[in-house]
């Protein structure tokens, strides 16, 4: 099972938290690496949520999904971005005559990069800790309107439902004689043709059926919803947050001081 797994089932402390701790705690992991250029900054704030993913024992799968989603990114931003950045005027690596990475560029990729992985890593590590009911109770209950919340949410599941029913739409070809493994790539290209009727009529069916879904749970309707799952802040919320606001200064501290300057790299 793949990344379409969003929600884990665990018995673990982060499981138990209230999502509006782990929202804040998200934000909290993600507000260094945003304000601040650092590579080693945004490496710092990415291995704290790999050791939060530890305490709610989802560790495995949080660090392979996050190398699966974002290796494909990183590559080809990478070499854009180290061979034609526009301010790069230091020459790193020749290539070719007139193409070479640029010193500008290569720091530029890697703050990005790293930056990425802070702020994707902590909104998955949320996905993946967080049952979906509770998320949405909580953000209503911080008043955000159930039209902006389920919308906003629910994208969140839309690559893993893609990803899932593009499984299952390869599976269902390959048993009637589609060859997608060993050949050619033009004839790769050509074969993924038969699959992409299917997931894009499939995933608008799907849309449909929500929709009726919702609309029989009465979303429309301006009475105050009632929600079966009534997640609330206690005092392990409380003690939890106030712990990693305190190791996310001190990390951050801490980086800063080791930082070398004058920093070309962006360290």
């Amino acid at each position: 099972m793949s990344i379409r797994a969003l929600f884990v089932p665990r018995i673990s402390l982060l499981h138990r938290l209230d999502p509006r701790t782990k929202l804040v705690v998200w934000i909290a992991v993600a507000l260094p690496a945003l304000i601040a250029n650092s590579i080693l900054l945004s490496l710092v704030m990415f291995s704290f949520t790999v050791a939060l993913a530890v305490i709610g024992k989802v560790s495995g799968l949080y660090v392979k999904n996050i190398v699966r989603v974002l290796l494909p990114v990183f590559v080809p931003i990478f070499l854009i971005q180290g061979l034609f950045y526009p301010g790069g005027n230091t020459p790193v690596l020749y290539l070719l005559p007139g193409l070479y990475f640029r010193r500008e560029g290569i720091a530029f990729a890697a703050v990005l990069l790293t930056r990425l992985l802070a702020i994707f890593g902590g909104a998955y590590l949320l996905n993946l800790t967080t049952n979906p009911s509770d998320l949405m109770a909580s953000m209503q209950k911080l008043g955000l309107p159930l039209k902006i919340a389920y919308p906003l949410f629910s994208a969140l599941q839309i690559v893993p439902m893609l990803e899932s029913r593009l499984q299952v739409v390869k599976e269902a070809q390959m048993s009637r004689g589609l060859k997608l493994q060993n050949v050619g790539v033009v004839q790769r290209l050509r074969n993924f043709v038969p699959l992409l009727t299917p997931l894009l009529l499939g995933a608008i069916e799907e849309a449909y059926r929500r929709s009726i879904a919702l609309e029989a749970r009465g979303f429309s309707s301006r009475v105050k919803k009632t929600f079966l799952r009534d997640p609330r802040i206690t005092r392990i919320d409380v003690g939890f947050l106030v712990s990693v606001l305190i190791c996310v200064c001190l990390l951050s501290l801490l980086t800063f001081s080791i930082i070398p300057r004058p920093n070309p790299w962006n360290l």
